[in-house]
């Protein structure tokens, strides 16, 4: 058990730093103080050869999750962290529920957004192997080190935080057990999940693509037609497969939400989750602020409220679009690339204002 000891020392010794850190907020301190607190457990338990000892295939799945989530703890020390960002990002967790849990982030050397499965973090582990139930959920999200502070190319991050409620609430699972064909009659791209001769291979990638159509509706409920802009720019032309919709499906399916002409696959979409009063939880929550008469004047744009705070990101990228076509919209950015930064960062100011205006004591105060 040599290794394992080794591991567990080290392990402990980066939560250790990690926690004089002051960057992080209440919860996740105390998220990090839940993991040392079982370290030290673990490593006292294999020093006295304790009964309690977990066997080596069982310790090892613990280690590796909180040794991956170690790289989403760090990051989130870091300044380079987009922390509007999580911030907003935390607060769709809590429309949903979810207010147990703490966002932690990690930046890319790649083109990837991702959102880590729900299992990956040390909670299911702990939780299934310990029998130590923990006061907060881990959620990790990852982005492209090169879109740190270019918040209006992060949108797909809803699309990522979509991927975390759907599998923690397993939404589109449930759903499509109970009622497997009216979706397929209404889905999109069905054609060519009808083309597939293996049942169960069928089945699967229904799901896949089901998921994908609401973690897009879950972005544009929060960030409306800016959910489509990745989408359209990154792979315009991309044909359906076995894990996702077609652009051309992805994009038919925002827009429907948005233009609130919903047929029978959005009302599907709606129906995986109802409020307690029977009302879908998946509907607009934006509110587009004016954000032209602050950024011609380069000043950040001021918001009011949670809904404009998400609006700002489908605002603001009209805004520029909207300036890149009319040069006389520009003022002083003739260029594009100084009007594309310039729009991000009072867009950044705006909710980092909002932030401060509604007594954040640190950027992730609760996140």
């Amino acid at each position: 058990m040599l290794l394992h000891s080794t591991i567990l020392r080290l392990l402990s010794g980066r939560l250790d730093k990690l926690a004089q850190n002051h960057f992080f907020s209440k919860n996740l301190s105390e998220y990090v103080a839940e993991l040392q607190a079982l370290l030290s457990k673990l490593r006292a338990d294999y020093r006295d050869g304790a009964s309690s000892a977990l066997p080596p295939d069982a310790l090892q799945l613990v280690v590796e999750s909180i040794w991956r989530a170690t790289q989403y703890l760090a990051g989130s020390t870091s300044n380079r962290v987009p922390y509007e960002l999580v911030f907003a990002l935390r607060n769709s967790l809590i429309d949903w529920g979810l207010d147990d849990c703490v966002v932690t982030t990690s930046l890319l050397q790649s083109s990837e957004f991702l959102c880590e499965r729900v299992h990956s973090a040390p909670n299911d582990p702990i939780e299934q192997l310990l029998e130590t139930k923990m006061k907060f959920e881990l959620v990790q999200i990852a982005l492209p080190e090169i879109f740190q502070h270019t918040p209006l190319f992060c949108t797909p991050l809803y699309h990522e935080i979509g991927h975390y409620v759907e599998e923690r609430k397993r939404l589109v699972t449930g759903a499509l057990t109970s009622n497997d064909q009216a979706w397929l009659e209404c889905l999109p791209d069905a054609a060519y999940v009808n083309g597939i001769d293996d049942r169960t291979k069928r089945r699967k990638v229904a799901l896949n693509l089901i998921t994908e159509h609401f973690c897009d509706t879950f972005a544009a409920s929060y960030v409306g037609s800016a959910a489509c802009f990745y989408i359209e720019e990154w792979a315009p032309d991309q044909p359906a497969n076995d894990t996702h919709p077609s652009t051309m499906a992805r994009i038919a399916v925002i827009e429907e939400f948005l233009n609130e002409g919903h047929g029978d696959f959005i009302n599907m979409l709606q129906n995986t989750a109802l409020d307690n009063a029977g009302k879908p939880l998946l509907i607009k929550r934006f509110d587009e602020p004016e954000v032209e008469k602050f950024y011609s004047d380069s000043r950040p744009c001021e918001i009011t409220s949670i809904a404009q705070m998400h609006g700002v990101f489908p605002a603001a990228l009209k805004q520029l679009k909207s300036s890149i076509a009319d040069p006389a919209k520009r003022r002083a950015f003739p260029n594009d690339d100084d009007l594309i930064l310039a729009v991000n960062d009072l867009t950044e100011k705006s909710i980092r204002n909002f932030m401060i205006r509604n007594a954040w004591d640190e950027p992730l105060d609760q996140a």
